[in-house]
């Protein structure tokens, strides 16, 4: 009973992280009402794009519903994950309900700042250049993601104590050997860095120290995610450093790098091209 209890009160705090969120970008909504948005001179998305992020979704579930076992059966263990394991891991909390909220918010905050721009700022075209972006992130992020984790087959650190014959998941569940990157991390660096990505560019919220607010409170919030995977024993430390890694080159350094930061080329020939498309596919873009 103690248990339970303690188990229902740390849910109870995790959906109150998932409503201060949504509070704070209700809050936000009023104060961002402003002159229509511009996208400038960058790049704009073009059908490419939209083949592209709709590719690597569904190349994501098409991995994760058909792709059942890892290549390999890893039980690497290294000294200093074992010492950050030894020093974090414990059943005092659910970590693992804290970082499935992290993870949510994160997922859908750049969505919401989508919808916020087009019925707020009433600037639908930046809102669809934002969308392809947050599309391409999310999906390039979950597919790198989900080929890793099979290609490696790393056991997580909880596991350890399930039948040595057992190939089959954490205890039973499938994903034992996936613990190589964390998920969790990846895609809440993904949302963390797509958040920034938009709101350090553009002036989403109307005032400088309310965008840069915004990341802030978005980086912090994917580490604290990050962090409660290792408090509940799910991944090792090296496992979420990668999860994060990968989820903020997709998530921020390729949108700010190729389509933030570059020009757009092609307004005459249509040649612009998808910030994760290659040069031959530049004969299908056009104005999207």
């Amino acid at each position: 009973m103690v248990e339970t209890g303690r188990l229902q009160q740390d849910r109870r705090w995790a959906r109150v992280l998932g409503a201060l969120w949504l509070s704070v970008a209700l809050w936000l909504v009023p104060r961002s009402v402003g002159a229509q948005l511009s996208w400038e001179d960058r790049r704009r998305a073009t059908p490419v794009d939209a083949v592209v992020g709709l590719s690597l979704i569904g190349g994501a579930v098409a991995v994760q519903t058909w792709w059942k076992q890892p290549l390999a059966y890893r039980r690497s263990e290294i000294a200093l994950d074992e010492a950050v394991r030894d020093q974090l891991r414990t059943d005092a909390i659910d970590a693992a309900t804290i970082s499935d909220v992290g993870r949510a918010v994160l997922l859908a905050y750049p969505l919401i700042d989508v919808g916020l721009v087009w019925a707020v700022r009433d600037s639908p075209d930046v809102a669809r250049q934002m969308f392809w972006l947050n599309l391409q992130g999310f999906g390039a992020t979950l597919l790198a993601n989900s080929v890793v984790k099979r290609v490696v087959g790393r056991q997580r650190p909880g596991a350890r104590d399930c039948a040595a014959a057992a190939r089959d998941g954490e205890c039973g569940a499938r994903n034992r050997w996936f613990s190589f990157p964390s998920g969790h991390a990846a895609a809440a660096f993904a949302g963390a860095g797509l958040t920034c990505v938009h709101h350090l560019n553009l002036p989403l919220y109307g005032s400088r120290s309310a965008d840069v607010g915004a990341c802030l409170a978005a980086t912090a919030t994917a580490t604290v995610t990050a962090a409660m995977r290792l408090v509940a024993d799910r991944h090792h430390l090296a496992d979420v450093v990668m999860g994060a890694a990968i989820g903020g080159f997709f998530g921020f350094l390729v949108p700010s790098a190729l389509a933030y930061r570059h020009p757009r080329t092609g307004d005459r020939t249509g040649e612009a091209t998808s910030a994760l498309a290659t040069p031959a596919m530049a004969r299908f873009s056009g104005a999207f």
